[in-house]
């Protein structure tokens, strides 16, 4: 009787104590405005990963339940947003992952056109998005 009281009292205090998996889970380093189409101080969480060449690479999911993409050349401050529906995401996505890590060398507009080709939105441009996903992994220019 002993032991199943001691078993109630440890598996209630488990339930209590938050698990480590949660405590070592990371908040995202960036915030994504959506609508703005730049980074902010509140919005959809952004993972920044550092790619070759000065390079940043972020995804996110915004409110509408879109996903975006970026690539941020952080040197010269320029940019390809991309944003896909729910259903193209995987392969714009593995396209875009794939493009990335080919030792063929690829530009920008030529990631742009062949996301386009998968349906995804895609714009480019320089300056005007912010740099927290630069900041955030020490690439600043």
């Amino acid at each position: 009787m002993r032991g199943l009281r001691l078993l109630r009292v440890c598996a209630v205090a488990v339930g209590l104590v938050p698990s480590a998996a949660l405590a070592l889970s990371p908040l995202p380093p960036c915030a994504w405005d959506a609508e703005a189409q730049a980074f902010a101080d509140e919005g959809a969480g952004v993972f920044v990963l550092a790619e070759a060449n000065g390079f940043a690479s972020g995804a996110f999911t915004a409110p509408d339940g879109r996903q975006w993409g970026l690539l941020h050349h952080c040197p010269t401050d320029k940019y390809l947003l991309f944003v896909t529906e729910e259903a193209d995401h995987d392969a714009v996505w593995e396209r875009f992952r794939a493009l990335l890590e080919t030792s063929v060398p690829v530009t920008m507009p030529e990631i742009g056109v062949d996301l386009a080709l998968l349906g995804a939105g895609v714009r480019r441009g320089q300056g005007d998005i912010g740099n927290c996903d630069c900041e955030h992994l020490g690439l600043v220019k």
